[in-house]
Order: C-alpha cells, then sequence, then structure tokens
C-alpha cells in the first residue's frame, strides 16, 4: 500500500508525494525532518553541549561581580539641558569596602515622586570609573532619555555589576 491521504484536503495521494496533486498542499511537513534520526541526534548534543559548556562558563567567571559592598551617599540629582535634549543628573560618592579594586560598574537608579511614587527607572554603565579598595569616590551619571518632567523627590541608586579591577592593568 503506497498511498496515505493528503492533509489538507484528506484525498487519496502517493505516499512520496511532496504536494498533493489535488490541492497542492506541501506534504513534507516539519515532523517528518524533525523526528528522522539524522536531526535528533546532532540536535540533542548540540543543545546539551551549549547547556554544560554555558552554565560551567558563567559559574567560573569571577572578575564579574554581583555586587555587596559598595555604598552610595551624597546624593544629589538636577536637571540639565543638553544640545538636543533635557538630561537628569545624578552626583554621587560610592565607597568601596571591598579589598579589591573594581571597574566598569552598572548602576540601577530608581526615581520617586513626593507620594513615593516610582516614576523613573534606569540603567546606566560608567565603563571610566576604577574605585580601588576601602576608597570613597566622587562620580556623575546622565541620562538624556529620561521622561521625566519634574525632578524627583527620592530617588535610590545602587550598583548592578562591576567587574573586578586587574592588577596589572
Amino acid at each position: 500500500m503506497n498511498t496515505k491521504y493528503c492533509k489538507d484536503c484528506i484525498k487519496e495521494i502517493e505516499k512520496e508525494a511532496s504536494k498533493c496533486p489535488y490541492c497542492r498542499t506541501p506534504q513534507l511537513g516539519i515532523n517528518r525532518i524533525l523526528n528522522s534520526p539524522l536531526i535528533n541526534i546532532p540536535l540533542f548534543v548540540i543543545f546539551f553541549s551549549v547547556v554544560f559548556w554555558g552554565s560551567s562558563y558563567f559559574a567560573d567567571r569571577q572578575d564579574v561581580y554581583m555586587p555587596s559592598g559598595f555604598d552610595i551617599t551624597e546624593n544629589n540629582i538636577q536637571q540639565a539641558m543638553g544640545k538636543c535634549a533635557q538630561k537628569i543628573q545624578f552626583l554621587g560618592e560610592i565607597y568601596n569596602s571591598n579589598a579589591e579594586a573594581y571597574e566598569d560598574f552598572h548602576f540601577n537608579i530608581e526615581a520617586y515622586d513626593e507620594k513615593g511614587k516610582l516614576v523613573e527607572a534606569f540603567d546606566e554603565k560608567h565603563y571610566g570609573l576604577i574605585v580601588p579598595a576601602n576608597t570613597k569616590l566622587k562620580f556623575k551619571l546622565e541620562n538624556s532619555k529620561s521622561s521625566i518632567e519634574e525632578l524627583p523627590s527620592k530617588f535610590k541608586v545602587k550598583v548592578v555589576k562591576a567587574t573586578k579591577r586587574d592588577i596589572l592593568a
């Protein structure tokens, strides 16, 4: 028996037909390709290689630091007009209480109105900032994409990520 039924019009057609001669619907579906061992075995090997290699790669990375030991003080935020848009500038001081120096900081800034409602949150990267161990430094962040019309009455700034400073650099 060398026949099968068309997936679309349900008429009897040849088993090896790639298209139905009646309705022209393709008969070689993705299921036939995906169920092939020639496809499944390499996909299985690739998937588990990526999962196991990738997880060990990220687990072994010690230079990217999800921080504690950083205190942000002397918070001051102001509006400034740039050439093209309004900017929000955050001026602060960061204290690194860790035993190592860190650089390439990623900050999260949350702005709140006088009622305590979150009005905006944004992330800023500061790649030029290097904070030695047990040191306090001033820094400035700018965001020109802000939609805040009034300056917020309260805000929180925290370090999201930093990189350990290479001693030889």
